[in-house]
């Protein structure tokens, strides 16, 4: 069976009819690596995360000024695509704002700007990630669960993420594009932890909660 004819990885739909690409693939500059993870979609679900996935792509580029191939991309397809969109280009504007940009080592750079973002829709493109990676290595589609998304969390110090970070299998995609980690629970991948890494900058920090769990947890607060 093809992957357009299987179920749709996002709303579970048969036949799913395309294909999606996970991470997106406009993160990647062309040729498209050959490790870029497909999986089985519908049209509806591919075509409604576009104008997301076009607006995440802008806000981890803003923060991967260093990153090769993400200067490729803001160079040849960012640019371009803000000088045919006015009204895309007037938000970003307004959400783009003056920092310093410095090395890993604390050397400093200059100035740049760096996009304050709609976390709603970054959040959106980030489960939908997490969505696809549990549907391909576990082959289960993620449907009553919770999220918790930090985006570049510190890490630095005794802290006990840092341990499991480095105890978990790393993936790499493209050339240093896209990196990512998991720990899942036994026999549960509805309770994972995540970490992807975009353009070796721009981290996230991703747990998944069954929704018994959470509603558990949430009377236990109550």
């Amino acid at each position: 069976m093809s992957k357009k004819e299987k179920a749709c990885y996002i709303c579970g739909c048969t036949p799913a009819g395309t294909v999606d690409h996970v991470p997106p693939k406009n993160l990647f500059a062309p040729p498209a690596p050959d490790d870029l993870i497909t999986l089985p979609c519908c049209q509806e679900c591919n075509q409604s995360y576009s104008k997301d996935e076009e607006y995440f792509r802008v806000f981890v580029l803003g923060g991967s000024y260093n990153h090769r191939q993400a200067k490729r991309i803001w160079d040849s397809k960012v640019r371009r695509s803000l000088r045919r969109k006015p009204r895309f280009r007037q938000k970003l504007a307004r959400d783009l704002i003056p920092v310093e940009v410095f090395t890993r080592g604390g050397v400093y750079l200059g100035k740049a700007t760096a996009l304050t973002a709609e976390s709603k829709r970054i959040n959106r493109v980030i489960q939908k990630i997490v969505k696809g990676l549990c549907y391909y290595h576990y082959d289960r589609r993620l449907d009553d669960v919770s999220f918790e998304i930090y985006h570049n969390p510190d890490l630095n110090g005794s802290n006990p993420l840092v341990d499991a970070w480095r105890n978990t299998p790393r993936c790499d995609v493209g050339e240093g594009v896209f990196t990512y980690w998991r720990a899942v629970a036994q026999g549960v991948p509805e309770g994972s932890m995540w970490w992807l890494l975009f353009y070796e900058r721009a981290l996230f920090l991703v747990f998944t909660i069954p929704a018994a769990f959470a509603d558990d947890i949430q009377a236990d607060v109550t």
